[in-house]
């Protein structure tokens, strides 16, 4: 059986999109996606704030074509790594890999 990793979901970007490369010049897109839940916790939350990154030219679109405030809908997988951050703590990561990216009537 295979396994089954896909996830879509619907917000708001929380601020404009970071392009960065690799050091094999690979293009990585990233940006937070604010979803609204249908509830308030007790903290008074009302959205999950989910990390992207898209991948090569189609990451390199994505940081020409969005801003902070735009309304997308993200097809992707779910990924964790292991990594440090800010301040020298090992955390997992877990990520959400765009593969399909549409906002307003087009996709990118």
């Amino acid at each position: 059986m295979a396994d089954i990793n896909r996830v879509t979901i619907s917000g708001r970007l929380v601020a404009d999109p970071e392009l960065h490369y690799t050091e094999s010049q690979v293009a990585i897109c990233r940006f937070t996606v604010a979803s609204d839940r249908d509830y308030q916790t007790k903290k008074g939350d009302r959205a999950d704030f989910i990390p992207v990154l898209v991948w090569r030219a189609y990451g390199e679109r994505c940081a020409n074509n969005l801003e902070k405030g735009q309304e997308v809908i993200i097809d992707g997988k779910i990924r964790s790594r292991n990594g440090t951050d800010h301040q020298g703590n090992k955390r997992t990561f877990i990520e959400l890999h765009a593969e399909q990216i549409k906002f307003g009537a087009k996709a990118l």
